[in-house]
């Protein structure tokens, strides 16, 4: 299965149960990773909020603001090869010389409904956020009203252990956040490498993985 770009989300036919299955994908290499529901998409003239976030750790598909697949990558996401972004279809280059871009010959996806509210992000988004934008979705208002916390200033503790926290992060770590529900945390590297940052970890917390993805660092545990 190819993504003919960065990444893109879709609905997937199942020939065995006659269904359209949500999915998302990012090209990684020469790779693509993939997360592909397992429950049918509610078709039908209510509207469905249908997300996905990559984090530099795990891709994950959401569905009325519940987590609906989820899968793992261990690589960064490939820079787009098409300096568009298609919505309604997919996009891809003839043979001719030199190319046109236009709807892919093979598979075009053309989107049969509606769209409303579309909204890209420059970073991955937890699963709270997702449920707030879904949630805002429900009562009518867009993804511009939905206010994330403001990020802890630089040398603050958040979670802190004595409070019953599983981490705390102390120092010059940015923007740090633990999603609970991913099990994944993430913080921003400082740009001064000279100052120190440190990460506290309750004893009974397996790290899983971690991996510095551009000037942000993310662990995931169990």
């Amino acid at each position: 299965i190819r993504v003919v770009g960065q990444f893109e989300i879709n609905l997937v036919y199942d020939i065995l149960t006659d269904s359209l299955m949500p999915s998302a994908a990012v090209g990684i290499g020469p790779n693509v990773a993939r997360a592909t529901s397992a429950t049918a998409f509610p078709v039908g003239t209510a509207w469905h909020h249908i997300a996905f976030t990559a984090d530099g750790a795990q891709l994950r598909l959401f569905v009325d603001g519940n987590e609906a697949a989820r899968v793992d990558y261990f690589a960064g996401i490939n820079p787009p090869d098409i300096s568009y972004i298609s919505i309604g279809g997919r996009l891809g280059l003839d043979a001719s010389e030199p190319p046109v871009l236009g709807p892919d010959a093979l598979a075009p996806n053309f989107l049969a409904g509606s769209l409303d509210d579309f909204a890209l992000w420059s970073r991955g988004l937890t699963a709270e956020s997702i449920q707030a934008l879904y949630t805002a979705g429900k009562t009518g208002k867009g993804a511009e009203t939905v206010v994330e916390p403001k990020p802890a200033p630089i040398g603050s503790v958040i979670e802190p252990l004595a409070t019953g926290g599983k981490f705390g992060a102390v120092g010059a770590f940015t923007n740090f956040s633990v999603d609970s529900v991913a099990k994944v945390i993430r913080a921003d590297l400082p740009a001064d490498k000279t100052k120190p940052a440190f990460l506290s970890i309750k004893p009974g917390v397996t790290i899983l993985t971690v991996k510095v993805d551009g000037n942000q660092l993310v662990i995931t545990y169990k």
